[in-house]
């Protein structure tokens, strides 16, 4: 994430975001990134992924 960007001129988060389709992001943003991952042969660290999930799944929930 961090070559795609420094490629782009965005930050980490930003990739990180897009690459989530996560709200907020630009489409035109969202589609740079994508295509340049795409070129790069981006895939995500499964080994992340899955301490990503552990850690989020056992997030304590807050109701408001």
């Amino acid at each position: 994430m961090r070559q795609i960007a420094e490629r782009l001129g965005l930050s980490v988060m930003t990739v990180s975001r897009a690459l989530r389709n996560a709200p907020g992001v630009a489409v035109a943003t969202h589609r740079r990134v994508l295509a340049l991952a795409r070129r790069l042969h981006y895939r995500p660290d499964p080994a992340l992924a899955v301490l990503n999930a552990y850690r989020l799944g056992r997030r304590k929930r807050t109701q408001f």
